[in-house]
């Protein structure tokens, strides 16, 4: 099993503005490559039924997974059940979110510089009891929040890893065997964050942009 590369990077890209490429494990894509901890880490945490407006303004009820890596993907629902991909978008400690109503949750994604709107469904087209058999969120306020928390862990895990990396260069100055170099595992043994892990896909699947 390939080693998992330590979430120090993940900070690192968050901190300057770079961004990890979410990655197809819906068995279409090679995951021979790719260690249990990142699998993990592609795993949702949070999921419901929302609805989207798009460039157009039309709305479109999706279901949204948030995963925990950060990135928010969302599925068409067929009439069989299937999830169909339709796109994504990535949070980070930039990620901006503001409420024009109670229903309306706008997420101003970073990556992109594209602002998502998501809306609370109507209950004439989602069932909320069964949605919440299933383990689905469909509540906007309920999602307010818990984006609001990925955000805030993602800001502390970019400060701490920045902090250890200040730490290390401080200590290879004061120190003479290492003739003012230190290595690089020397901030990432000091800081190792459990939600963001750094990884490029191996497939060549992209995603619609909708």
């Amino acid at each position: 099993m390939r080693k998992t590369q330590p979430a120090t990077q993940s900070a690192r890209n968050i901190a300057s503005s770079e961004f990890i490429t979410p990655l197809d494990v819906s068995g279409e894509g090679d995951t021979s490559l790719i260690g249990d901890d990142e699998l993990n880490h592609l795993k949702p945490v949070f999921k419901g039924c929302l609805v989207k407006r798009n460039w157009y303004n039309n709305k479109q009820l999706r279901e949204f997974h948030l995963l925990q890596s950060g990135i928010v993907k969302y599925y068409l629902v067929e009439s069989s059940g299937k999830l169909v991909e339709k796109g994504y978008f990535t949070l980070c400690p930039k990620t901006k979110l503001t409420q024009s109503d109670a229903l309306t949750l706008n997420i101003y994604c970073e990556q992109k510089k594209r602002t998502y709107v998501l809306m609370q469904p109507d209950s004439n087209r989602v069932d909320f009891k069964k949605q919440q058999e299933r383990g689905n969120n469909c509540f906007i306020k309920d999602w307010n929040k818990r984006l609001q928390q990925m955000i805030d862990q993602m800001t502390q895990e970019a400060q701490d890893w920045q902090a250890a990396d200040d730490d290390s260069v401080l200590k290879s100055q004061k120190s003479p065997t290492l003739g003012g170099r230190t290595s690089s595992n020397d901030g990432q043994k000091k800081y190792f964050g459990k939600n963001l892990i750094s990884f490029v896909s191996k497939t060549k699947n992209s995603l619609p942009q909708i």
